[in-house]
Formats: C-alpha cells, sequence, structure tokens
C-alpha cells in the first residue's frame, strides 16, 4: 500500500510537471507570438509615415537600394505641392494634413501596385520609385502624377483648396551612382518649380552629372515660396 502511494503520489506529481510544462510552453508561445507582433509592428511604424501610411523616407531609401542593386532600370519620380504653406496657415495644420493625405491617395491610383513604391520624401514631398524601363514612360507618369494633384481638395466640409504639383523625373541605369540619381532628381524638380509649378520635368540621361553636394536643411522655397533656386544655385522669383 505504502509503494503504490507512493508511485501514484509520483505520477500525480510527473502529470502536474507535465501540465505546468504545456501551460507554460503555450504562454511562451503567446509571448514570442506577441513579441514577433510587436517587432512587426515596430519595423512597420519605422519605415512608414504615420499619417499617410506610405513608406517614409527612410522606407524610400531602404527600396530605393534594393532598386539600385537589382540591376534593373527604373525612374525615380519627386512630387512637390505648389503653394502648400498657405494651406495651413490659412486653414490650419489638420486641413494641411488632410490635403496631405488626398494627395497620398491620388498617386496611389496613378502607379503599378505591383511594380512601382510611393512614399512621403518629408512635408510635402513625396516620391515614386517606377518600375519603368522605357523614359516616355515614366514621363507620363510623372505627368499624370501632376495631373490628378491639379483636382480640388476638400479639408473641411466644403472647403476646397486648389493646388498644383511640381515633378522631377530620372530615369536610372544599371550603375549609376545612387546620390547623382537624387540629386538629378531633385535639379528635375528644381526646374518644374522654376518654371512656374504645375509641370514636370526631366533631368535627362545625356546631360552632364551633377555634382553631389549637401542639401539644405531647409529648402529655399519654403521659406520664401514665391522663390525658388535653380540648378546652378541662383534664387529666380516666379
Amino acid at each position: 500500500m505504502i509503494t503504490t502511494s507512493i508511485l501514484l503520489t509520483a505520477m500525480s506529481l510527473v502529470t502536474a510537471a507535465m501540465a505546468a510544462a504545456v501551460v507554460g510552453n503555450l504562454r511562451l508561445r503567446r509571448t514570442l507570438a506577441t513579441t514577433r507582433d510587436q517587432l512587426g509592428e515596430a519595423r512597420f511604424r519605422a519605415s512608414h509615415d504615420a499619417l499617410t501610411g506610405l513608406a517614409n523616407r527612410r522606407g524610400v531609401e531602404t527600396a530605393l537600394a534594393g532598386r539600385m542593386a537589382s540591376g534593373d532600370s527604373w525612374a525615380l519620380i519627386l512630387v512637390d505641392l505648389d503653394g502648400f504653406k498657405p494651406v495651413n496657415d490659412t486653414h490650419g495644420h489638420a486641413a494641411g494634413d488632410l490635403v496631405l493625405e488626398q494627395t497620398a491617395r491620388r498617386l496611389a491610383t496613378v502607379v503599378d501596385p505591383g511594380a512601382d513604391l510611393v512614399g512621403r520624401w518629408g512635408g510635402d514631398e513625396f516620391v515614386i520609385l517606377a518600375g519603368c524601363p522605357i523614359g516616355a514612360v515614366s514621363m507620363m507618369l510623372a505627368r499624370d502624377a501632376a495631373t490628378v494633384l491639379r483636382e480640388p481638395f476638400v479639408v473641411d466640409g466644403d472647403v476646397r483648396v486648389e493646388l498644383t504639383a511640381s515633378v522631377g523625373l530620372v530615369q536610372v541605369f544599371p550603375g549609376d551612382d545612387p546620390r547623382i540619381v537624387k540629386k538629378s532628381a531633385d535639379l528635375a524638380l528644381y526646374r518644374a518649380k522654376a518654371a512656374g509649378g504645375n509641370t514636370a520635368r526631366e533631368y535627362g540621361p545625356a546631360e552632364p552629372k551633377p555634382v553631389v553636394d549637401e542639401r539644405p536643411p531647409q529648402r529655399i522655397r519654403d521659406s520664401h515660396p514665391h522663390r525658388v533656386p535653380s540648378e546652378l544655385g541662383v534664387v529666380i522669383a516666379r
């Protein structure tokens, strides 16, 4: 009887230990799953813009590096809203946020979701990484981006804000320097601004490679809405 009792007690202890191990394993799995979800969410937040849900500058840079390493031809397109600052000044920052959200949605309608990426480069500037192997197709996409942003934006019930966009394009080829690619797209965008906005310009492959210098921490065109820098560094009145 004593032996049987001891055996039963031992078996009970083993069973309890096994049950505890199962419960502990389930808890561990739930904890790991939660941690994975949190890490995934943290990674998403780190690479995406909280306002628009688009890839943020970090996410775009990562995608751009992948495109540069792919060995494919593609296009970098910069999109900058003309006259965005007065929207915040006149209607408030909430209205400005609505314009940015609507801009993101409109740009998403003109791209190929399987080949193109739309991101928010910062402020009121957006970027498209377009998988267009032919330059003419890239320019069509750049013009489409300008076109969809000409429609009035609704910011507060029936309040409509009319804006346009300047668009800069550069075609990217295997072996190109990413710094020069970004600088070329910037210069194309400056040309569109200098032309009065509401247009698209390309920095063509036959043009001399621009000198890569440090980008100003604050855009001259942001500080002075009626003046924009040319590719020669000259400030031009609009």
